[in-house]
């Protein structure tokens, strides 16, 4: 799945399918990202978390945003 981001002022970014963001990692920042999504089971909500830096190494507060599969 890809996921489209939009953000004025990164140069960096952090996506995870954990709000603790124990997977992933800093990365340039793009406005698009291929992402597999953690499947919890058909009907449930997954949830994308995203955080931002600038040039200046200043942290953005957590976004995200969730689907519902359903297959």
């Amino acid at each position: 799945m890809d996921i489209v981001l939009s953000t004025s002022s990164a140069t960096q970014m952090w996506i995870s399918n954990s709000v603790n963001f124990t997977d992933g990692a800093w990365e340039g920042y793009a406005s698009v990202k291929s992402w597999t999504l953690e499947y919890k089971g058909d009907g449930e909500e997954h949830t994308i978390f995203a955080k931002f830096k600038d040039d200046a190494d200043s942290e953005s507060v957590i976004k995200y945003d969730g689907i519902i599969y359903q297959l």
